[in-house]
């Protein structure tokens, strides 16, 4: 009986020392899966996370593309605007040169319009048939035409005599 005992016991012992190897052999395996699932999934996740990068680079190019075209468009409108106002400005400098050109083509023209003549005393007097002025004195900057140099008048006793200024 001892030995059947001792047997038994053996048996016992090598089938428990079986099943905690095959206990052992489950473990691992499912430790194996285990890290296997735990490396998929990294490999997913490193996956991902090149998508997540690639994607976020896609839409900051786009980004910066939009602001570069609207900083394009912006520029553009700046020059145009620049262009518009240079030519205002020249226009406006062109149409104070001719209204300054035309005011001293009146001003010489009301300075070549006196006239002299003389009243029936013989008194010289200056006559501007624009502005209708008459004065005695002779005008600032008034130069007498060649023909004008000489002014007829008549004496007390009726006598045409003509003299120059």
């Amino acid at each position: 009986r001892e030995r059947l005992d001792a047997a038994a016991f053996s048996v016992q012992r090598a089938y428990r020392h079986l099943q905690d190897r095959r206990a052992m052999e489950r473990l691992f395996e499912r430790r194996r899966q285990i890290l296997r699932k735990e490396k998929e999934l990294q490999r997913q996740i490193a996956a991902a996370t090149k998508i997540q990068s690639a994607w976020r680079k896609h839409w900051l190019r786009r980004v910066l593309d939009m602001r570069f075209q609207l900083r394009r468009k912006a520029l553009a409108k700046e020059r145009r605007m620049r262009s518009e106002m240079a030519k205002r400005l020249a226009e406006k400098r062109r149409a104070e040169d001719e209204v300054r050109l035309m005011e001293e083509h009146l001003r010489q023209r009301i300075a070549k319009a006196w006239k002299i003549g003389s009243d029936a005393d013989g008194t010289v007097y200056f006559f501007n048939w624009i502005t209708e002025e008459t004065t005695h004195e002779k005008p600032d900057g008034w130069e007498p035409d060649e023909d004008e140099v000489w002014v007829r008048n008549v004496d007390k006793r009726g006598n045409v005599y003509f003299y120059n200024l």
